[in-house]
């Protein structure tokens, strides 16, 4: 996730252009993921063979974005490194979500899902936490001859302070930018790694079927319509009237 929200930002620092093309590009090839992950196994749990292509897809396309080089040109087969992170990442999200409701029961299927969204959210501001370390970093040591530490400081706060800086010092600013994505996305390989030994991990011979739990949420939802018509027809519709000894009756009508 982190290199899919740094890349718009290397677009419009490094190379100079807009992010909407970037914009553009990127979240309709997570969607496609997910649609593809999500019909693989809509009718036999195929969920942990496509977390692993999806984590060698993520594993892959972190890997080419961490090449591009640390110039200012935009490379134009950066579009295809980032449809093949996308597509991973959207196969992620669709078989990770499945592969919880198989593995809950059906009245855990709630806060399963629930533990899995702050998860993503978890992990997500953990990435961008380093990548933001990574860049203070590199602008740190990289402009410490070129501008006073007050200036780093607001640089680091706001990149919008680039505009106030000389030319040369822009063109360095841009040149820093790009080397610290390339770390960045080196550092999202490495994780990118593991995140495929643990889709490794969820191998299951037999795995759940997903007809069997299609059974048991549809039983589920029986029962609960059952039970929600029963406390209906049991519940009077008439005046509550006193009886002796200070208790009430129902009149029904």
């Amino acid at each position: 996730m982190a290199g899919v929200h740094l890349m718009p930002l290397l677009c419009s620092m490094a190379f100079g252009t807009t992010s909407d093309t970037v914009n553009s590009f990127r979240w309709p090839n997570a969607a496609l993921g997910s649609f593809f992950g999500g019909a693989a196994s809509s009718r036999k749990n195929f969920t942990s063979p496509v977390l692993m292509i999806a984590a060698c897809l993520i594993l892959l396309g972190c890997g080419l974005l961490s090449t591009l080089g640390g110039g200012r040109e935009f490379y134009t087969p950066t579009y295809g490194y980032q449809f093949i992170l996308g597509l991973g990442i959207g196969l992620t999200f669709s078989s990770s979500t499945l592969l919880a409701s198989l593995a809950s029961k059906p009245e855990d299927v709630a806060a399963s899902q629930g533990a899995l969204a702050q998860a993503r959210m978890l992990g997500g501001s953990i990435g961008l936490s380093i990548s933001t370390i990574v860049l203070n970093n590199k602008l740190r040591n990289g402009l410490a001859g070129a501008l006073d530490p007050p200036r780093i400081k607001s640089l680091q706060q706001s990149l919008s302070t680039i505009s106030t800086l000389s030319p040369a010092n822009q063109g360095l600013v841009a040149q820093l930018f790009s080397e610290a994505f390339n770390d960045q996305m080196r550092i999202c390989t490495y994780l990118s790694a593991a995140t495929l030994l643990a889709a490794i991990a969820t191998y299951q011979k037999n795995p759940p079927s997903v007809a069997a739990m299609k059974e048991r949420q549809n039983a589920t939802a029986g029962e609960s319509s059952d039970e929600s018509n029963g406390m209906s027809s049991n519940t009077g519709t008439g005046p509550v009237q006193p009886e002796s000894g200070g208790r009430e009756r129902r009149l029904d009508s």
